[in-house]
């Protein structure tokens, strides 16, 4: 049986609180998704056997494992950006446009709307735990939040390192403005073919291998970050990563995107 101390009831009803009032910010939900990603583990055994909620219970877990392994070298969120960087790497140095084609046809890694209803379905797991009473209309205010929440899951993947195969480079997680959205994308670096582009044009080439991970539907409306559309294979002269970002609330309470210095 999966015990859940009164610690983490505490925890969670605080920060779940913070979400319903609009008052959080990547903070509060990285806490939340701590607290919470065992007892997610878990669902399946406590009687959710469902398999459309077992799905979102795992879809949440992973990332909530990603967020909390700094060596990010395991779990089916990171086998999907791993496999994903080294096919698109081994496509571009074969050269063959008809596998590069079919590479860069690829689903998103994962779904945002399933990962945030992991998060606030395992919340009202935990919190009906002790309050048999409870009912899911609680958390509706938190579920009409669910942008806010999207972004910032992203915020908090963004930076985030795996390590490639052989010659391959490593891919990079950051987060880019596409036609007015923020999305998490990966870019891959420091690949042997990057390391050939380099070389032909003296040292001033690129080759960008990129792909979208994750998509939300939280506009920048403060306009943050440039508008960026990633050229998938094409050289660059200068290519640098977008810069770090972090949710914060405004005057207004308004929850707001604003750039980390270098």
């Amino acid at each position: 049986m999966f015990v859940l101390s009164r610690k983490v009831k505490s925890s969670v009803e605080r920060c779940i609180n913070d979400v319903i009032a609009g008052s959080f910010t990547e903070t509060t939900i990285k806490e939340l998704m701590i607290d919470l990603r065992e007892l997610a583990r878990s669902a399946p055994q406590i009687g959710l056997n469902d398999p459309k909620f077992r799905n979102v219970f795992m879809n949440f877990v992973d990332v909530c494992d990603f967020i909390a392994h700094t060596n990010r070298t395991k779990g089916l969120f990171e086998s999907k950006i791993r496999k994903q960087s080294e096919r698109m790497a081994d496509a571009l140095a074969s050269g063959d446009q008809t596998r590069w084609d079919k590479v860069t046809n690829i689903p998103l890694v994962a779904d945002m709307g399933s990962i945030v209803s992991g998060l606030l379905g395992t919340s009202f797991l935990c919190l009906c735990h002790f309050d048999k009473t409870l009912s899911p209309s609680f958390l509706e205010p938190a579920h009409r939040r669910t942008d806010e929440i999207a972004l910032c899951i992203i915020s908090l993947l963004q930076d985030s390192i795996i390590k490639l195969k052989d010659d391959c480079g490593e891919a990079i997680l950051h987060v880019l403005v596409h036609e007015g959205y923020f999305r998490l994308y990966c870019r891959v670096h420091g690949s042997r073919i990057e390391a050939d582009a380099r070389r032909r044009t003296g040292g001033s080439g690129r080759v960008a291998i990129g792909f979208p991970v994750l998509v939300t539907q939280a506009r920048d409306v403060d306009e943050v970050l440039p508008p960026y559309t990633p050229e998938l294979g094409l050289l660059e002269e200068h290519f640098t990563l977008p810069p770090l970002i972090e949710t914060y609330r405004n005057a207004d309470g308004r929850l707001c995107v604003r750039v980390l210095e270098a």
